[in-house]
């Protein structure tokens, strides 16, 4: 698993915590697997913000917490990082 992968699962599950562990999904994120649906996060408006302030900070990735579950996955978001990352 690439470093930004790494990166985003962590903070995906940081800021998705209570959902994911009320849904017993928590290692399918801390592992990375790429198709983990975003919409299984679970989070609320605040932890959504949250994460995308966090994603805009450490890749450039300017996300409305409302279109977070525009990229679909895991894996999703995590090449949306590297081409910012790449980008730059």
């Amino acid at each position: 698993m690439s470093f930004t992968r790494k990166r985003i699962a962590s903070l995906v599950a940081t800021f998705g915590a209570n959902g994911l562990r009320s849904s017993g999904r928590e290692d399918d994120v801390i592992e990375g697997r790429d198709d983990f649906p975003l919409t299984d996060l679970g989070v609320d408006s605040l932890g959504a913000m949250e994460l995308c302030m966090a994603l805009e900070s450490e890749f450039g990735l300017d996300i409305r917490p409302d279109n977070l579950a525009d990229f679909g996955t895991l894996g999703g978001l995590a090449r949306a990082a590297d081409e910012a990352l790449a980008r730059s």
